[in-house]
């Protein structure tokens, strides 16, 4: 699994960074093989459902990753034939915010399914590069497995773009 919740993504196909977005979708976004660090006010984990929440002031890093949020829940597996923790899927609620370089993304709620590889923000989802090129809609889809956004919202989306 490669790179923590990347919903950060979007920014990349919305402002043509390919080649630096390949080497971070080809596999899931999660990787085990960098550390993650996870801060919150509370953890409560909830073995009979598979789940793992952080509430309060959440801000977890991995590599030059940030997500912070209100809550992020965090379901997960163990592999029964060599114990290994899977995660599969990430929800975020409240105040979301990805950071990545120069680029962020926000909305009230997010959700990464690992297993399918989609990403879904909702809910006043602004995604920016610079504070000079943003998108601002109500729901995008993310299909990391074929590269397509979708903005499902009825919203209009607005677009603001620099072009230098």
């Amino acid at each position: 699994m490669k790179k923590i919740f990347l919903i950060i993504i979007c920014l990349y196909f919305a402002m043509g960074n390919f080649d630096q977005l390949e080497s971070k979708t080809k596999n899931n976004l999660i990787s085990l093989d960098s550390p993650l660090n996870i801060e919150a006010n509370t953890l409560d984990i909830l073995y009979s459902e598979k789940k793992a929440i952080f509430t309060g002031k959440v801000k977890a890093v991995q590599e030059d990753i940030t997500l912070t949020t209100d809550k992020l829940e965090i379901v997960y597996n163990l592999d029964d034939n060599n114990g290994e923790l899977n995660f599969d899927k990430l929800n975020c609620f409240g105040n979301v915010l990805i950071s990545f370089d120069d680029q962020f993304a926000t909305s009230e709620l997010a959700e990464y399914d690992v297993k399918k590889n989609i990403i879904i923000l909702e809910n006043n989802v602004i995604i920016g590069r610079d504070k000079s090129s943003a998108i601002k809609t109500g729901k995008v889809v993310i299909d990391m497995n074929t590269g397509t956004i979708d903005t499902k919202s009825p919203e209009r989306v607005n677009a603001i773009i620099n072009i230098n």
